[in-house]
């Protein structure tokens, strides 16, 4: 056992607390919180086998206090063996702080950091602290002493949280929770970054990692990760990179860091409160240790097996290094800190000359130019803005950071000017502009400009030399404001304050124009966008508010609201900055919601975050020869475009592109998409062509063609989702496909939808039903837009649950503020109020036709879950306790298990129908979680999180699983329902009233529909008046009729045939065919053409399982593929010569 002596004694010098401990030997340490205002770091002073022993036989592990302070939370920490000290993130204070073991002094490293410094780790061998920021979005590196801090890693992180370095190997490693969650590896000096585990590529086996170490003698590398409640593993020693589970603990809800030595694993929880402790040897031996009052977050095992001894080129004379040495594979790197540039010579550093160095926000008063640091809310104060230019009256300004260019609009002598940002800086007059400029932006790219002129009312674009300047937008043009370029996108946006007020958006050619915003605006001014997130800024001075949205214009929101007025917005990482009056505000947006203000010495204006992580590099269709033009090149998503100046010769062509793709489709690889040529096109995976006509290109870029209803959705899909979803003043109802590996979705294409709440679907008529509660509907259409109509839009309020019997044809519903269920016809006609007694806030609703059974929630005072028959007779309380919040409902019919979920205590329960036993699922408390839709389909539940605004899944059987799936494409997602072919073994009843059901009377209902049945001497009812009669056959044979031809049109549809391409563009050879897999099946007549599939042929069937797929052999002869595999699976598709879709038979 290690025998080595940590006396702690002393009050440490400028820190806010006090070490003070006597701690013997090796020790296990872990930062802890107990409110938002008091933490503390705490140890256990004992080896891990010593505290393993002590948990696994219940005997006290006791842990003391070490460090602890009011008003600050330590987050990370980190130790180094060798030297005695400790390492730890203090967000409260906004330090790095360190402390000695050996003497008990302590200092501040570094002052600056956010709240969202969850990540630190130490090197060691070359003594450098490393740690993560995930509101700035970058990775810092320090000496010990704090003397040089270099930011280290700035693009390309989104999220970043644990970080561990590897000294033998020269490498770092880092998690990173982003819109993408990955594990990402460079050299320590920040260079050769590379993934090796991406949810892209192992989205199985990462989703939410947060905690790192690395075992540094198998070199492996450890993570937690907090959606999978697992801990994760990849080996280092190849870079195949393999990853596996090392286990998986139910329990956990918020694993958030882990420690390990040769015997023992160590992972803080947070959310449970609880600290694991885990045998390496056999991960089934695990136990869990809390320490009341205290929320456990960072480990750091203090041991000698955890950092072995080792030496490093660093160790003399700092490696020849001027100011920062840093461990390479090959052997040391020198860096310099911020201000100051590495010399040729690799080892000395220089003094930056430029104007604007590091990571600063630029901006411009009345009378000159200045700076200051982006960090400046956490910066040690005092914190002070720098001018650097006087005697310049700038406005409008954007720049150019590879060649160290500003450009402005000089208020004073009317010029549009740039600058270089060096030392002695030179001018240029670029060009003249007698008019307001109100926007520049840089396409740093393709080196274009783009300005706005309020009084010519155009927007023109030039080179960034000022030559071939052309107005670029002019017509239906009021009142110009912010202008933003996106040149990755290839989209150019601007404000308009005229009537409509409006943000519009084009190609950056000009052409392709729309309104991108244009209602709930007054007065859209500044634009900036956030290149990372692909999200466009605006501020509205009409409506007090900056608001945002996606650049494909989904998810709108409004960041904040406004108290003054704001002159100019930019963005750097998770930070929005403004400027008002005499301040420059700092607008934390994305994790904390914090505002810091900084006031200025003069007032500001317009404001740019200056820094190469706004302008990454990209290749595009300008990189060679201008693109083939002439003059001005304009990079678009389809090729090259060219524009010609206003001054140009008759040699200089102009070339407009129209679009290669389109919602659910494109044109074919050999398109000429230029005016005048005609093009094919093919539809994307489960659409269909709706023409055989071929597009063609027209003079002003757009196609002669409405692109957008060239393909529409195959309805012949056998296994999807619909999720009903909220975003700012629109709605959408998503299909998602579960036979698609990657989950692809489309919206359906539906009008004047607002806020789907609750939805079903009718795969009889192939038609989806949805609530809507902003505008109190029922609506219905069918799955490709069309036939969509309203069906009930009076006395209609809260209607927050809808549900279907597709075989009684009828349509159920719950109104939580006239506090009753309804049920129609599903045209909406024989609307009668079910239940009205005993209800207060009844929310979802759920139909089992096979047992005439419905079932709802109420989320009233007295909330409960209920189930009567189809009439609303046998009504009955199945839960009354227990409950907050009942939402979701869905019913495992082979189980006979009723789920639902709750957003107030957020738990995922069940109760079994027959033998009335309640079990809890999935806890989701403490996980910021807001279940609102549910549904069952394979061995999975799904549901919608309001929260999170995500799809999540999880095991059906066991509750374990949960991670986010899908895509991140919902503004607010409501109900949810999923549809399988094997749904359809339930046949409809042949009529539509009902009163026609035999198994369902309804006593005394009460009347308040549109349409009130006439009934026939009888007693069925009569047909509705002006009506056909068509469907009255009469007698037995008439109704044995009705049912055959209800079946024909089934079987019609099932069979119906599936194209991706242009219909006359014949077979494609990879088009999957679906059908059930028997001993043998019928593919039928005209299914499979004998042309494309010679007979008799082996055949490969690639077959699935859940999530398993393999393959199997069959043998095609006479339109018939014989198989001997006679397992249960769900589906079959085989890669040959035949096209055609084939649904389940």
């Amino acid at each position: 056992m290690e025998m080595k002596r940590l006396i702690i004694l002393i009050a440490l010098f400028g820190l806010q607390g006090t070490f003070a401990k006597i701690v013997t030997g090796p020790a296990l340490m872990w930062t802890a919180m107990y409110n938002t205002y008091f933490s503390k770091i705490l140890v256990i002073r004992d080896d891990s086998q010593t505290i393993y022993t002590n948990a696994s036989y219940g005997f006290p592990v006791t842990a003391t206090e070490l460090l602890s302070n009011i008003g600050a939370i330590k987050t990370a920490i980190a130790v180094d063996y060798e030297d005695e000290l400790a390492f730890w993130a203090d967000p409260g204070y906004k330090k790095i702080n360190k402390a000695s073991f050996d003497t008990g002094s302590g200092d501040t490293i570094y002052e600056g950091i956010s709240a969202n410094t969850e990540g630190i780790t130490v090197d060691w061998v070359a003594k450098k602290l490393y740690w993560t920021d995930a509101s700035y979005n970058w990775i810092m590196v320090s000496d010990y002493g704090g003397d040089h801090v270099h930011v280290l890693i700035y693009t390309g992180l989104d999220r970043p949280q644990g970080i561990a370095a590897h000294p033998a190997r020269g490498h770092l490693y880092w998690c990173d929770r982003g819109s993408v969650s990955k594990i990402e590896r460079s050299n320590l000096n920040g260079d050769q970054r590379r993934v090796i585990v991406s949810e892209e590529t192992d989205g199985d086996k990462i989703s939410g990692p947060n905690g790192l170490t690395i075992d540094y003698q198998e070199n492996r590398l450890y993570w937690t990760d907090v959606f999978l409640k697992k801990v994760m593993v990849v080996d280092l020693n190849t870079d195949a990179y393999s990853v596996r589970e090392v286990f998986e603990e139910n329990s956990f809800i918020y694993p958030f860091d882990i420690a390990l030595d040769q015997y023992v694993m160590f992972i803080t929880d947070f959310a449970s409160n609880q600290f694991w402790i885990v045998d390496r040897t056999n991960t089934e031996n695990r136990y869990p240790l809390e320490f009341p009052g205290s929320k456990p977050i960072s480990l750091a095992l203090y041991a000698s097996w955890s950092q072995q001894p080792e030496t490093s080129s660093c160790s003399v004379l700092n490696g020849g290094c001027h100011q920062l040495c840093v461990g390479d594979p090959g052997g040391h790197k020198c860096l310099c800190k911020d201000g100051f540039l590495l010399d040729t010579d690799q080892r000395s550093c220089v003094t930056d000359t430029h104007l604007v160095p590091g990571h600063q926000l630029l901006f411009t008063t009345s009378d000159s130019l200045c700076r200051l640091q982006v960090d400046f809310a956490h910066a040690e104060w005092p914190v002070s803005e720098y001018c650097f230019i006087s005697g310049i009256e700038a406005g409008a300004m954007d720049f150019d950071f590879y060649q160290d260019k500003l450009y402005f609009h000089d208020k004073q002598s009317k010029y549009i000017r740039r600058m270089t940002l060096r030392e002695n800086p030179t001018y240029e007059d670029i060009l003249m502009s007698n008019h307001t400029v109100t926007g520049i932006s840089i396409d740093w790219l393709a080196s274009n400009m783009y300005w706005t002129e309020v009084e010519s009312k155009a927007i023109y674009i030039s080179k960034l030399d000022g030559s071939y300047k052309t107005r670029l937008v002019s017509d239906n043009v009021d009142h110009l404001q912010g202008i933003a370029v996106h040149p990755d996108e290839k989209l150019l946006f601007w404000a308009d304050s005229g009537s409509p007020p409006r943000i519009e958006k084009s190609a950056l050619s000009g052409y392709h124009r729309s309104y991108f915003v244009s209602t709930d605006l007054t007065t859209p001014t500044a634009l900036t966008i956030d290149f990372n997130n692909n999200r466009l800024y605006w501020v509205d001075l009409g409506m007090q508010r900056i608001e945002s949205i996606n650049t494909d214009g989904d998810q709108r929101e409004i960041l904040t609201t406004i108290q003054y007025d704001v002159f100019s917005i930019t963005i750097f990482q998770d930070h929005l900055f403004w400027t008002e009056q005499d301040n420059i505000v700092d607008y934390s947006h994305v994790q904390d919601k914090r505002i810091q203000v900084f006031r200025t010495g003069s007032s500001p204006d317009t404001i740019v975050a200056f820094d190469k992580s706004k302008q990454v590099l990209t290749p595009g269709p300008c990189d060679i020869l201008n693109g083939g033009c002439d003059e001005i090149c304009a990079p678009s998503a389809f090729g090259a475009e060219c524009v010609c100046s206003q001054s140009a010769s008759q040699s200089c062509s102009v070339v407009i592109r129209c679009p290669l793709e389109f919602f659910s489709g494109s044109m074919t690889a050999s398109c000429v998409n230029t005016p005048g040529n005609s093009c094919r096109f093919k539809c994307d995976d489960y659409f269909v062509a709706t023409t055989v006509d071929t597009p063609s290109c027209q003079d002003n870029g757009e196609w002669n063609m409405d692109t957008s209803t060239l393909c529409k959705l195959d309805i012949t899909l056998d296994h999807f989702l619909l999720v009903g979803d909220t975003q700012r003043n629109t709605g959408k109802i998503f299909l998602i496909n579960l036979l698609s590996p990657t989950l692809a979705y489309v919206p359906l294409p539906l009008s004047d939808v607002v806020s789907p709440i609750a939805l079903d679907y009718d795969y009889v008529e192939g038609k989806v039903y949805w609530t809507d509660v902003e505008k109190n509907t029922i609506n219905r259409a069918s799955l490709d837009g069309s036939h969509q109509e309203v069906i009930a839009d009076t006395q209609v309020e809260a209607p927050d649950g809808l549900a279907i019997d597709v075989v009684g044809r009828r349509l159920y519903w719950t109104d939580a503020d006239f506090d009753r269920i309804e049920t129609s016809n599903l045209d909406g006609s024989d609307r009668l109020v079910l239940l009205s007694s005993d209800l207060e806030k009844p929310r979802a609703i759920l139909v089992e036709s096979e047992n005439s059974r419905l079932f709802w929630s109420d989320w009233g005072t007295s909330p409960k879950i209920e189930q009567s028959k189809l009439d609303g007779e046998g009504r009955r309380v199945l839960v009354d306790s227990g409950l907050g919040w009942p939402n979701g409902l869905a019913l495992d019919k082979q189980d006979q298990r009723l789920f639902w979920c709750d957003a107030s205590i957020d738990v995922i329960e069940y109760i079994d129908l027959q033998t009335r036993v309640r079990v809890t699922l999935i806890d989701l408390a403490d996980s910021t979680s807001h279940p609102f839709g549910l549904t069952l389909t394979d061995d999975f539940i799904y549901w919608t999180d309001w929260n999170s605004d995500r799809l999540q899944r999880a095991d059906k059987a066991t509750g374990r699983n949960v991670v986010s799936v899908g895509h991140a494409i919902f503004g607010r997602p409501n109900d949810i329902h999923v549809f399988t072919a094997a749904e359809t073994t339930a046949q409809p009843s042949t009529t539509a009233t009902l009163s026609a059901k035999t198994d369902v009377t309804f006593s005394t209902p009460v009347d308040i529909g549109t349409t009130t049945p006439s009934v026939a001497d009888n007693g069925a009812p009569a047909a509705p008046q002006g009506s056909s009669n068509i469907a009255l056959i009469g007698g037995a044979g008439g109704g044995a009729a009705l049912i055959i031809i209800v079946i024909l049109v089934l079987i019609a549809v099932c069979c119906f045939r599936r194209n991706t391409e242009t219909p006359e563009s014949g077979p494609s050879p990879t088009e999957p065919i679906y059908c059930d897999l028997n001993d043998q099946y019928e593919l039928g007549n005209g299914v499979v053409n004998p042309k494309y599939f010679p007979d008799p042929q082996t055949v490969d069937l690639n077959v699935q399982r859940n999530d398993a797929r393999y393959t199997v052999q069959g043998v095609h002869q006479a339109n018939r593929i014989t198989t001997a595999h006679r397992q249960p699976l769900q589906h079959l598709w085989w890669s040959g010569p035949c096209h055609h879709h084939h649904r389940r038979t």
